[in-house]
């Protein structure tokens, strides 16, 4: 074999084999330990239960990571709602698996204790009728209509927001509405307020 086709084939060699080796073990470091990924669940669990993990959340790999410190981890709950967009549930942990300290995550309801926390029935535009039924003024733009968590009822709600008015200038937005909360089991109205801000 010429001299130059052996010394390419070295350098090759070298280059495959520093950059094959590094990227595996990349990838083997940025995945999440099963413990790890098992106390998450269980947290969930333990609080809502096996059939609402099974049902509406699930872990999303591709965001989850260790950031060099503790495991970020990051599950969607899905209530399988027209209009509804997934909420995420952000948990930091050690690498232990325990919940880092007052870290106590949002969008995990104890439907243990109270299962109507975990009937999803009331889509968007359901709630849209409602809040509409219970003459919930236009105002001057359209409604802000999202399914959210409302840690006041440590619950999932469909929360609409109308704007009455709204005007900029150098000191900033001054704007005033309402805002329409609705469980999404009964379709029970159970907040109706103003807000402002100025």
């Amino acid at each position: 074999m010429p001299l130059k086709l052996v010394a390419l084939s070295l350098f090759l060699s070298l280059v495959i084999g520093c950059t094959c080796p590094c990227q595996r073990v990349n990838r083997i470091e940025n995945r999440i330990p099963e413990v790890i990924v098992n106390q998450g669940i269980g947290y969930i669990v333990n609080i809502s239960g096996e059939d609402f993990y099974n049902r509406f959340v699930s872990l999303n790999t591709q965001k989850s990571r260790f950031n060099g410190n503790f495991f970020e981890l990051y599950f969607e709950m899905t209530p399988h709602l027209e209009g509804a967009e997934p909420y995420v549930i952000a948990m930091n942990v050690d690498t232990t698996g325990n919940l880092l300290p007052y870290q106590t995550p949002d969008g995990v309801p104890d439907c243990l204790k109270n299962p109507e926390k975990a009937i999803f029935k009331i889509d968007k535009e359901h709630a849209k009728q409602i809040a509409l039924g219970n003459k919930l003024e236009k105002g001057v733009k359209d409604w802000l209509i999202e399914f959210s968590w409302e840690p006041k009822y440590n619950r999932y709600l469909w929360k609409i927001t109308a704007t009455f008015s709204e005007t900029n200038n150098t000191n900033g937005t001054r704007a005033d509405g309402k805002i329409m909360m609705i469980a999404p089991d009964t379709g029970q109205v159970l907040e109706s307020n103003k807000w402002f801000t100025r």
